[in-house]
């Protein structure tokens, strides 16, 4: 019989353990980063509308600010409220209903491209299993729509790629971000959102 080899049985209890660690590890840090994603699912507001809206303005979704106060844009470094103030007079320290019915009368309608997302934090780039929002159902309650503006770059890549309806008859408008990730002086945001006076 030959002789064992000492220490052996030691070592290989111990690899064994130490791939069982390792294995463990991968496993945990796979459960907790999908139950991370979990909790970060978010979905977005109803649409604020009226039957004689002309102006559709679609975000990608709301950020952690807005989701927490049930407010559409309601970070203050956010700057659509401000160009909403300039372009429309809706002064943008109003209380958000008032805001709200300041827009309604306005005929802009505001909504967001995605029903729902995983996100952690606000940003677009980091939108994870994306479902988009019925926008058959709403384009069919606004007779009188002539425009879709896109609030960014982003929510119109995200709604040319998920959205199948028919918008061929609306002119659109990508507008930059008015996002505070958005680098652009102010100006030039207010100029090129001013293109919603002429539609």
């Amino acid at each position: 019989m030959g002789k064992s080899i000492p220490g052996s049985k030691t070592r290989l209890a111990n690899e064994s353990l130490v791939l069982i660690q390792f294995e463990s590890c991968e496993y945990l840090i796979f459960m907790l980063a999908n139950w991370n994603l979990k909790t970060h699912m978010k979905q977005s507001f109803y649409p604020v509308t009226s039957p004689n809206a002309r102006i559709l303005i679609l975000g990608t979704m709301p950020g952690e600010e807005s989701l927490a106060r049930q407010e559409y844009y309601a970070n203050p470094r956010n700057q659509f409220w401000r160009i909403m103030d300039e372009l429309f007079g809706i002064s943008f320290s109003a209380p958000y209903a008032e805001r709200i019915a300041r827009l309604q009368e306005n005929q802009i309608a505001l909504w967001d491209v995605l029903h729902s997302c995983e996100r952690i934090g606000s940003l677009d780039s980091a939108i994870r299993n994306a479902v988009p929002n019925d926008f058959g159902a709403l384009l069919a309650s606004m007779p009188e729509l002539k425009a879709i503006a896109f609030n960014g770059k982003k929510s119109a890549g995200w709604f040319e790629r998920w959205v199948t309806v028919d918008t061929s008859g609306l002119r659109k408008l990508v507008l930059p971000s008015t996002s505070p990730a958005a680098a652009m002086a102010f100006e030039k945001k207010l100029a090129a959102w001013a293109a919603l006076k002429n539609t």
